[in-house]
């Protein structure tokens, strides 16, 4: 450790939260000082399962307020069971879908496009949009909001 800067003596067991780019918050020290990493990794079962207001089941799994992270948007990923729409909804803030599996009609407005594993659909701020699951088999898909999402942004129309 450096000395002389007012900084405390080095102690790992309060540099728990890293920040990127890997400073810590307490002491200001980088990660790689600490001999901490500055990566952050989750996996889908990490990340808690919840129904969100449009009925979509929804895992968060990353977000500036929530996580260590510099990041301008969040990141969830998503499921909708077969025969089952989301509720028509709008946000605040652009997004962007990936769908990995399942086949769906997205509806933004009066536009309607059919959707499926490899589709990629981007909704502006503030359209009105609902997703309907056409197909057999659930619809999987990770969804990317920018600015991050925030619930005083959403507004469910139904």
């Amino acid at each position: 450790p450096k000395e002389g800067l007012g900084r405390p003596a080095l102690r790992r067991s309060r540099h728990a939260r890293v920040t990127a780019p890997g400073v810590c918050k307490w002491c200001g020290y980088g990660a790689d000082t600490l001999g901490l990493s500055p990566m952050l990794k989750r996996t889908l079962l990490e990340c808690p399962e919840f129904l969100a207001g449009d009925h979509t089941v929804l895992r968060e799994l990353l977000h500036p307020a929530k996580q260590p992270v510099q990041l301008s948007y969040s990141l969830a990923h998503g499921r909708l069971a077969p025969g089952r729409r989301s509720k028509w909804h709008k946000l605040a803030s652009s997004e962007v879908y990936y769908f990995i599996a399942g086949q769906g009609r997205f509806n933004i407005g009066s536009d309607t496009q059919l959707v499926e594993g490899g589709s990629i659909v981007y909704v502006p701020p503030g359209g009105n949009q609902s997703l309907e699951n056409i197909g057999t088999t659930e619809i999987e898909f990770l969804c990317l909001v920018d600015p991050a999402w925030r619930v005083e942004d959403e507004q469910v129309e139904e």
